[in-house]
């Protein structure tokens, strides 16, 4: 606090900085914080004790590869050492991740968490397999970036030693472990355990070798496709709540995660695709549908199929009824956020049927 009896006058120039009616000359303890002066690394209140460094929790070497942690932690002052810090002025809350690396595994991010609010997340350790310890190096350079300070400063980047888990490590289903370095073999219920992975078949109910989880998986088509089923109702349901752009965006962004969640473990070739437009809703407006070089929004047949659009059940001709159809007339505006949903030149607020014909 620059200011740390309220009298509008900085700290610096204040005469009697905590205000208790002591000058600062004859006060034992000038700030009023309870540290006395000959204790208190700044008595006089004038450096801000900023956050720029971490203090890390959760993290010790009998945690095995593989599995999931809890890492916590909690900002401090590099020159008090105090956690009580403050953060820097013009620091935003956001969401930020923090890694996990080791030699011989693919990275891992936590859970996204907001540091400002929380101070924990959840990770999974890498799993690596090239000797019976790994050391695993966790990367909080991201917080240190949000709240402004030095990410190369020590302690941003925290090393820790763990144990290998054996069991995930037995690639060969021999019951012992593959300490190998860099080499994996291949999965166990592949045609050939003892061959050295991304080399691997699987067999022919199991066609698909993913290398990335080194696993043979079954091509669901039926669990697959549910799945996608599923992502694009939680996606339209997700815009009919919308009254924004902003709102639509930001369900496209989950129907897309939703739709890469569905893919793993299924080859890319014959990955159904995920996209708006096969729902009916256009990214990109089509501004003269029937092309007849009249543009929809004089037009009173949209989609050129003779039927007038006062009488047509299905406005832009996408094959989906007006009743089911999230944008009526096809111009890419979501309906909830179209001031005029069927295109006919009339406002929804005027227009005694804004929905088109039933």
């Amino acid at each position: 606090d620059i200011d740390g009896d309220g009298d509008g006058i900085p700290n610096g120039s204040d005469s009697d900085i905590d205000g208790d009616g002591i000058p600062n000359d004859q006060d034992p303890d000038i700030d009023g914080d309870g540290k006395p002066n000959g204790k208190d690394p700044d008595p006089e209140n004038n450096d801000p004790n900023y956050c720029d460094r971490i203090q890390v929790y959760g993290l010790n070497d009998e945690q095995t590869t593989g599995s999931e942690i809890v890492l916590t932690w909690y900002l401090q002052s590099s020159k008090t050492g105090d956690e009580n810090c403050v953060v820097k002025e013009g620091v935003k809350a956001d969401l930020i991740q923090v890694t996990a690396s080791a030699v011989g595994a693919a990275d891992t991010k936590s859970e996204q968490t907001n540091p400002l609010a929380r101070a924990a997340t959840r990770i999974q350790i890498p799993l690596a397999c090239t000797g019976e310890t790994v050391e695993v190096t966790y990367d909080f350079t991201e917080i240190a970036t949000l709240i402004k300070a030095d990410p190369n400063a020590p302690g941003w980047t925290v090393p820790q030693t763990h144990r290998a888990d054996p069991k995930a490590c037995d690639f060969d289903g021999d019951g012992a472990p593959d300490w190998g370095g860099n080499i994996v073999y291949c999965p166990a219920d592949s045609t050939d355990p003892d061959e050295i992975a991304p080399n691997c078949e699987c067999p022919s109910d199991q066609p698909y070798y993913n290398e990335e989880t080194n696993e043979c998986c079954a091509n669901n088509a039926d669990t697959h496709d549910a799945c996608i089923f599923e992502c694009r109702e939680s996606y339209l349901d997700c815009l009919r709540r919308c009254d924004s752009s902003y709102c639509s965006e930001q369900c496209g962004k989950l129907f897309e995660i939703c739709g890469e969640d569905c893919n793993d473990c299924w080859p890319e070739e014959t990955s159904v695709s995920c996209v708006p437009e096969s729902f009916g809703i256009a990214t990109v407006p089509d501004s003269d549908i029937d092309n007849d070089s009249i543009p929809n929004d004089s037009d009173s047949d949209v989609d050129g199929d003779g039927v007038p659009n006062t009488s047509d059940k299905d406005i832009d001709g996408d094959g989906i009824p007006n009743k089911d159809d999230l944008d009526i007339d096809g111009d890419g505006k979501i309906n909830s956020i179209d001031p005029d949903a069927d295109g006919d030149g009339i406002p929804d607020a005027e227009d005694d049927t804004p929905g088109g014909p039933r």
